[in-house]
């Protein structure tokens, strides 16, 4: 995964790694939608897959996936605290 603009800004502790199940933004159906994508494999809001990522269910509230890695020694704590203090608590 490439961190995206957002990533680099609001998530300082985040950094290009390997993603086996990233978030497939193709398969969100409904209302759901890709709110805020912190690093995917073409570095911008444009790409299909994203990890870290906050999706929406229209109104209904939020969901957060941050590395999707199994057994790696992702800074996974650090990364999801970033996202509470830098994104989720200022909106």
């Amino acid at each position: 995964m490439s961190v995206t603009r957002d990533g680099k800004t609001l998530i300082p502790r985040l950094g290009n790694f390997e993603a086996p199940r990233p978030v497939r933004l193709n398969q969100l159906r409904g209302e759901w939608f890709a709110e805020k994508i912190f690093a995917s494999y073409t570095d911008e809001n444009q790409g299909i897959l994203a990890d870290p990522i906050i999706v929406r269910d229209g109104n209904r509230g939020r969901l957060a996936f941050v590395f999707q890695t199994p057994w790696e020694d992702d800074p996974k704590g650090e990364v999801a605290v970033e996202i509470i203090i830098h994104y989720l608590l200022t909106k």
